[in-house]
């Protein structure tokens, strides 16, 4: 597969799940984003260099934010 059509795909599929996490957060539904968070955080990890770790795994329901990486001082808000 080329790399054009390979971003093509993607873009297209995270405009797709994009779409989907705010129609869903419109009607209350915040599945979607919880259910995202570790892999949108692997997807960071990857492009950056980080070691970012789903603060939920840290502490149940943890305020604010969605993954740390202590070792480079990153914290970040993803849904």
């Amino acid at each position: 597969m080329n790399s054009r059509t390979l971003l093509d795909k993607l873009s297209t599929n995270l405009g797709l799940i994009s779409s989907k996490i705010e129609i869903e957060n419109a009607n209350n539904n915040q599945s979607l984003n919880i259910l995202f968070e570790t892999p949108f955080l692997e997807i960071l990890n990857k492009i950056f260099e980080y070691n970012l770790v789903n603060t939920n795994k840290l502490i149940s329901n943890f305020p604010g934010i969605d993954g740390i990486d202590l070792e480079n001082k990153v914290m970040v808000q993803v849904t």
